[in-house]
């Protein structure tokens, strides 16, 4: 049995915690050590779908099964703080409204943690661990720069949609009193018109990548090996029902995972920003860390940078604008507003990602210095806040 199978049995374990009301830390760790065997489950499968419909679109479908983690997450913590700001309304025995309101704030902030925590996680840790462990015994991998050159274009607009409404509002912040200020309101919505132009653009990139230029994305390794006629190890059928199977069962896990997260936060002494950026993004992305780190241990690198990069366009250009929107339904909604920090880790990742990415090639090096910045901003996060 490989270590990877024997964390199989925290799927369970998790389960009965939850049940049994185990403490929060309990539940919480056994449930993200579950997620972490059905991520590698799904990363398998993603590669095998990619033998029939090729790197591109594989790619694709493992950031979006991927990131259905993450948006569950994001919409369990959004309908936690509804669930807030209602009851501030009528305080029960031992909250004051004051607290509740605190709360509710306080899981917003880690529904936007967790969004550019996935982005920079998937730019900075997940491509570096990829590069890393690509790169060990080789002297170089390479890539499509073409491939890479759009990714870096699409990651620097959603970068912006993403900056612009924090900017304006710490800049409104530290004008003078008797400027004009913006309301609350108009925060709300500027960040939905803005949530609408990123799905807008996302869907774009849907038709460039698919149809009118998906002559980029058909490389020439694929088309040197096409006469093998090599026959893919699963079929189809088999290779998306263990990907639909795995997020269902990760989605499962995600539930608990988010019921847990508050209090196993304040058990373990960590920040709520920190605790989304870093801990509840890491195990969201697990399965993108997964496979993409596979695939890139078997010179994939294409695959694997399609899966990196892809994730964190679908966060910005998706999955955020999606949580803004949707929390518009509940009691507590959420803004584009991020703090200062945020914004410039996410820059900070989308410059030095687009910087190392230029030549078309990586080596472990590469690798190395993308995990050095994470583990800097990772550094930075736990004692700023």
């Amino acid at each position: 049995m490989s270590p990877m199978s024997a964390l199989f049995i925290f799927v369970p374990v998790a389960i009965l915690a939850e049940i049994f009301h185990a403490g929060p830390v309990v539940i919480f760790v056994t449930a993200g050590l579950g997620i972490v065997p059905l991520a590698h489950m799904l990363g398998e499968a993603t590669e095998h779908v990619s033998d029939h419909v090729g790197p591109g679109l594989g790619g694709f479908l493992n950031a979006t099964f991927g990131n259905a983690t993450e948006l569950i997450i994001g919409m369990m913590a959004i309908w936690r703080a509804s669930q807030l700001q209602l009851a501030s309304a009528n305080p029960p025995p031992g909250k004051t409204a004051a607290q509740l309101l605190q709360g509710a704030e306080e899981m917003i902030d880690v529904v936007k943690a967790s969004i550019t925590g996935s982005i920079i996680g998937n730019l900075l840790f997940i491509l570096g661990l990829a590069f890393l462990v690509g790169g060990l015994g080789r002297e170089k991998q390479v890539f499509s720069d073409k491939v890479v050159g759009v990714g870096n274009a699409m990651m620097t607009l959603a970068v912006a949609g993403l900056m612009v409404p924090s900017i304006i509002y710490w800049l409104d912040k530290i004008t003078t009193e008797h400027s004009h200020h913006l309301s609350d309101e108009a925060y709300v919505h500027l960040s939905d018109h803005v949530a609408v132009v990123l799905l807008v653009i996302y869907v774009l990139s849907l038709v460039f990548s698919f149809k009118t230029h998906k002559h980029l994305y058909r490389l020439p390794e694929d088309e040197d090996h096409a006469p093998a006629h090599t026959e893919p190890a699963w079929s189809i059928r088999k290779a998306v029902g263990v990907l639909v199977g795995a997020t269902v069962v990760i989605a499962g896990l995600s539930e608990i995972l988010v019921g847990s997260l508050e209090e196993a936060g304040k058990a373990m002494g960590l920040n709520p920003i920190f605790m989304g950026l870093f801990v509840v993004a890491l195990v969201g992305n697990a399965a993108e860390h997964a496979s993409a780190v596979l695939i890139a241990k078997r010179d994939k690198m294409d695959l694997a940078i399609n899966i990196a990069m892809g994730s964190s366009m679908q966060v910005a250009l998706l999955l955020a604008p999606i949580l803004v929107l949707a929390s518009n339904l509940t009691a507590k909604s959420m803004t584009l507003v991020f703090k200062p920090l945020e914004v410039a880790a996410v820059g900070i990742s989308v410059a030095i990602t687009t910087i190392v990415n230029l030549d078309g090639e990586s080596n472990w090096l590469e690798g190395c210095q993308l995990l050095s910045v994470y583990a800097i901003l990772g550094l930075a996060f736990y004692h700023a806040f």
